[in-house]
């Protein structure tokens, strides 16, 4: 979300911050978080709450772009599909 506000300047929406804090706040080896995104942003997120012993389920969409060297047919970054495969774990 972007707003333009009087001075001029533009601002984004911190959400993915947010979430990040509040789930690093709460996290414990008994809580199970369900991610639903792909975004790289979160690898952070996800190793941390990880090491403090929580199970991350990541939930990405497929993308509609045309194949080639430059497009991948997932929205899971790079980022958290290195993660996951370097964790043993896997995506689809």
């Amino acid at each position: 979300m972007t707003q333009r506000i009087e001075t001029g300047y533009s601002w984004k929406c911190n959400c993915d911050v947010e979430l990040t804090a509040d789930v690093l706040d709460h996290a414990d080896k008994d809580t199970e978080l369900f991610l639903f995104s792909g975004d790289g942003d979160f690898e952070f997120l996800i190793e941390k709450i990880i090491a403090k012993g929580a199970k991350v389920t990541i939930v990405s969409s497929a993308k509609l772009v045309p194949k080639g060297p430059r497009y991948s047919t997932s929205r899971l970054s790079t980022k958290l599909r290195k993660l996951t495969q370097a964790s043993g774990s896997f995506w689809k």
